[in-house]
């Protein structure tokens, strides 16, 4: 685990350079904290929409926030980089948010580190989702035959970051009963299932 977390450590510093001052918005490390031990890391996940911003208070956002499933905390967790007991690294706290960022059903990510009175380190990840919920609609008409197709994907199915597609398909005239199109994956592995 050591050799893979400084070949880590290596590839974030190694970007870092390559990326230059035009690397987009970047926030100064807070001084002092590089090699504390990390006494906690906290995981705190938001909904996609804030209802305590007047423009997001709507009976629609809470609505839309209500069908979302927020992502789980252990599905942030795995994409952090350190752990309580190692030494706070700015690099990784970086990378931690690229990483997350980088998942299509999270908008906003941030790492911030605080000092103990201990002399450690509590660092707080903070992750906004994106909505995730697709509707799939479609309409073909060729030839004399007709083609409608219906359904959803969902890519974050109950927060666990998972794909989650459901799609009726109704070909020629005749509708089809079942569902072709049904599939759950997830990062490890694919499962298909067809009704």
């Amino acid at each position: 685990m050591t050799g893979r977390r400084g070949a880590i450590r290596a590839c974030a510093g190694a970007l870092l350079l390559l990326a230059g001052p035009a690397a987009g918005r970047r926030r100064a490390p807070t001084p002092g904290l590089a090699g504390r031990p990390i006494r906690a890391v906290v995981i705190e996940t938001n909904n996609v929409f804030d209802p305590g911003l007047p423009a997001e208070s709507k009976r629609i956002y809470r609505a839309a926030n209500t069908l979302h499933r927020t992502t789980r905390e252990s599905v942030v967790r795995r994409e952090v980089l350190f752990e309580p007991g190692a030494p706070y690294d700015p690099l990784l706290a970086r990378e931690t948010e690229r990483n997350l960022r980088a998942l299509s059903y999270i908008r906003r990510a941030e790492v911030t580190a605080a000092a103990t009175a201990d002399g450690g380190v509590d660092v707080l990840v903070r992750t906004w989702d994106s909505w995730s919920l697709e509707v799939v609609a479609g309409f073909k008409r060729v030839g004399g035959s007709t083609e409608l197709k219906g359904g959803f994907a969902e890519h974050n199915a109950f927060g666990r970051g998972n794909d989650l597609t459901a799609v009726y398909t109704s070909a020629g005239g005749s509708p089809r009963s079942r569902w072709p199109g049904a599939t759950a994956s997830s990062r490890a592995s694919t499962t298909s299932t067809s009704f």
